[in-house]
């Protein structure tokens, strides 16, 4: 037996071993970091001030369609889905938990000023819209959003 043939093949396959040694231990370390974070749903809650806040804009054919344009535009389909069901693209691929806006108790569970907050500042991984939408339009999402239990 040639002893330096066996060393070179030593070399090769200790590296090897090693990386799955340590992707072992990564992957480990993911699952219980995990397992202790604290879920999105926990959120804190919306302020009973924005909570209170009515909807300026008159609910309207007019303010639904502008609503629903600014929701495609503004990409809130790729997670909530085209009509609101919650199973957007990205929800899929990313098992997102989205609310079912079609459904009467989801959509009626939250006030008006609730929903434009949490559209205002995001939560979990939806982004704000703070600076991407004016007040203005974030409301007539809001029409929009309310005009799905409807549908």
């Amino acid at each position: 037996m040639d002893t330096g043939a066996f060393a070179v093949e030593k070399l090769v396959w200790w590296p090897v071993q090693m990386f799955r040694m340590a992707a072992g231990t990564l992957v480990v370390m993911l699952v219980c970091v995990g397992c202790t974070s604290k879920p999105s749903s926990q959120a804190s809650p919306v302020p009973q001030v924005e909570a209170d806040r009515k909807n300026p804009t008159e609910l309207s054919t007019g303010s639904i369609q502008q609503g629903r344009d600014l929701y495609h535009s503004a990409d809130c389909a790729l997670c909530h889905g085209k009509e609101g069901d919650g199973r957007g693209v990205l929800a899929k691929d990313t098992r997102l938990s989205v609310h079912d806006w079609r459904k009467t108790e989801y959509n009626k569970s939250f006030t008006d000023g609730q929903l434009y907050y949490l559209i205002v500042k995001g939560k979990g991984m939806m982004p704000s819209y703070e600076t991407r939408n004016t007040p203005d339009q974030i409301w007539l999402m809001v029409d929009y959003i309310r005009s799905m239990t409807s549908n």
